[in-house]
């Protein structure tokens, strides 16, 4: 094919409303949200708890699976940023697979995650102003 007849196929058509998009759009939803499924809306919110408290976050909420991040540090390298991509998983997505477990009511489980977000978040906060303090102390 001539470099001419690629250039011009790159190119949109004079009548065309918009130009041809390279990449499809990204999703504005995390990778876990199911908009058709019903359920209180801190489903699709951020919580503290389950990405700081992450395994006994999970046992608590009947959720076995991130008992793995133990095993994952045992790996040199690796195993910490796995580790760690699933803490973010679960802040993330850990609503709605605690929602998936769960056998409360709607406000019930609300005020439980709530308790756990809060938690987490007073736990990380006071984490990074003990890591200040110990920087500022030791300059």
């Amino acid at each position: 094919i001539p470099f001419d007849e690629v250039e011009h196929r790159c190119e949109p058509e004079e009548n065309s409303p918009e130009p041809p998009q390279i990449h499809p759009p990204l999703p504005q939803d995390p990778p876990c949200a199911d908009s058709d499924e019903p359920g209180p809306p801190i489903l699709n919110s951020w919580n503290w708890g389950a990405f700081i408290f992450s395994c006994v976050w999970a046992i608590a909420n009947d959720i076995y699976w991130p008992i793995l991040i133990i095993a994952c540090n045992i790996i040199p390298y690796v195993g910490p940023i796995v580790s760690l991509a699933i803490c973010v998983y679960l802040g993330v997505c850990g609503n709605k697979l605690a929602w998936k477990h769960s056998n409360l009511s709607e406000e019930e489980f609300t005020y439980k995650q709530a308790q756990w977000n809060k938690a987490g978040l007073i736990f990380f906060i006071l984490s990074l102003l003990i890591c200040i303090l110990v920087l500022l102390i030791k300059l």
